[in-house]
């Protein structure tokens, strides 16, 4: 289950060598929704789409983004760990749906 408090201490983390703490949950919490806004325009969301991941287009858009934001704090250098970090905590989930499905499976069988 994807919950923001999670991904932004995952991201503060695993940025915290190249970027370090300069921003705060906001700042990360702007650039989440602008994500999750990406993936909703390109079809990302739908469950029946083919459609597939443009990593660079996704960090493009992003800066693109957040150079129109006045109040934006985030410097462009530091968009993209911020957002690879955010999809490696996504990825984090997807491992840990698949292994709850598989545990969930073992349990059937057993019964």
């Amino acid at each position: 289950m994807y919950d923001e408090n999670n991904c932004i201490k995952y991201i503060q983390d695993a940025i915290q060598g190249k970027v370090s703490r300069k921003y705060s949950g906001d700042d990360i919490i702007n650039i989440m929704d602008i994500i999750w806004d990406y993936y909703e325009d390109h079809g990302l969301l739908d469950l029946e789409s083919d459609a597939e991941l443009d990593t660079d287009d996704l960090i493009a858009s992003v800066k693109k983004t957040l150079s129109k934001d006045k109040r934006n704090k985030v410097a462009m250098d530091d968009v993209e760990p911020i957002v690879l970090a955010e999809l490696d905590f996504e990825e984090t989930l997807d491992e840990k749906d698949e292994e709850e499905d598989a545990e969930g499976e073992e349990e059937e069988d057993e019964a």
